[in-house]
């Protein structure tokens, strides 16, 4: 006897419960409407995965710092994908809020970061058309190893 496994979504979004549906209406003012003082409850961002019926899991993480906006990295790629704000940025890293260092020129705006989460939800198998994103490989990590 074989389990027929569904596809799924697994979000969990600032101090929200783990939520299951990529209804994009409850996180778009997150966005449209950005206020820093939203995204610091919680978590200070987002994980948004899916799983296809085969378990492959595809992700699209979002971390937000007031002072650069928002840096999205998808999953799967090649090697992972950031997403790509201002190229000549790239050498320069920044710690964000979370101590996690960035290129600098990974970070986006929240109304571009809203289409990339918003493409996501309606198809998680290809990062967002709709802005432009870095593949992890063209990114000189070694600046701050």
């Amino acid at each position: 006897m074989s389990l027929n496994k569904s596809a799924y979504f697994n979000i969990n979004f600032l101090d929200f419960p783990t939520i299951n549906s990529n209804n994009k209406s409850q996180f778009e003012s997150y966005f449209i409407d950005y206020s820093p003082s939203k995204w610091e409850v919680g978590s200070c961002g987002a994980s948004f995965v899916y799983f296809d019926s085969d378990e492959q899991k595809y992700s699209l993480v979002v971390m937000q710092d007031s002072r650069y906006g928002f840096c999205l990295m998808y999953e799967p790629s090649s090697n992972g994908c950031y997403s790509l704000g201002d190229k000549s940025l790239l050498t320069n890293f920044v710690e964000n809020y979370d101590e996690i260092t960035m290129p600098l020129g990974t970070y986006i705006s929240p109304e571009q970061a809203w289409l990339a989460v918003a493409d996501f939800l309606d198809n998680p198998y290809q990062p967002s058309q709709r802005i432009k994103w870095v593949n992890d490989n063209d990114i000189s990590w070694t600046d701050i190893f």
